[in-house]
């Protein structure tokens, strides 16, 4: 797979946002899309609107380049990456399972369905409660794990780590964190 190299000076300029803290564009353009209009002056509440929206802007265009990756090379979703790397530590429930990603219950069961079908993982009934379905990883599930990995690392190490240097990362780092413990406090279960 070919390297690509992340130009840190212009990379935040499409969004709107020159990474060196101005705006981009010509001035009086609209700094998160570039279209004329509001100019670079807005109040705080616009500030906090836009700057909430480039980070799930950045956020989003980086889970989209890491599932097309794992698709193209693996052959796997995203979501089926992140069962499988939750499985790896042994079997868990489907209620488990959904309450730890963004997928409903029904949603949890038809991705297992998928991923059973594929070899992935096996589906059983719980021995203590036969109404609880458990998941648990299959040779192959581990073979496609070890291989998404690798692939998720080498695309992590384009897209992420070839963004931000140590201090940037270390920064970012707690400041997700923090924002995972006020979501975390506010909805502990994604499910």
């Amino acid at each position: 797979m070919r390297e690509a190299a992340v130009n840190t000076d212009t990379a935040g300029t499409e969004s709107g946002y020159d990474l060196n803290g101005g705006s981009a564009g010509r001035s009086g353009d609209d700094p998160m899309t570039g279209c004329p209009g509001l100019g670079p002056q807005v109040g705080p509440d616009e500030q906090l609107i836009r700057d909430y929206g480039l980070m799930l802007s950045a956020s989003t265009r980086l889970e989209r380049i890491v599932g097309k990756e794992f698709e193209r090379h693996v052959g796997i979703t995203h979501a089926m990456y992140e069962v499988l790397r939750r499985l790896e530590g042994g079997c868990t429930s489907m209620s488990h399972l959904a309450g730890e990603t963004i997928l409903t219950s029904g949603g949890m069961t038809r991705l297992i369905d998928r991923m059973e079908k594929a070899g992935l993982v096996s589906r059983y009934a719980s021995d203590t409660d036969r109404r609880v379905q458990k998941a648990s990883l299959t040779d192959k599930g581990r073979a496609t794990l070890d291989h998404a990995n690798r692939v998720h690392t080498q695309t992590l190490r384009r897209v992420f780590a070839g963004a931000l240097d140590e201090d940037q990362r270390e920064s970012l780092k707690h400041i997700l964190v923090r924002l995972e413990r006020v979501g975390r406090a506010e909805l502990p279960s994604l499910g």
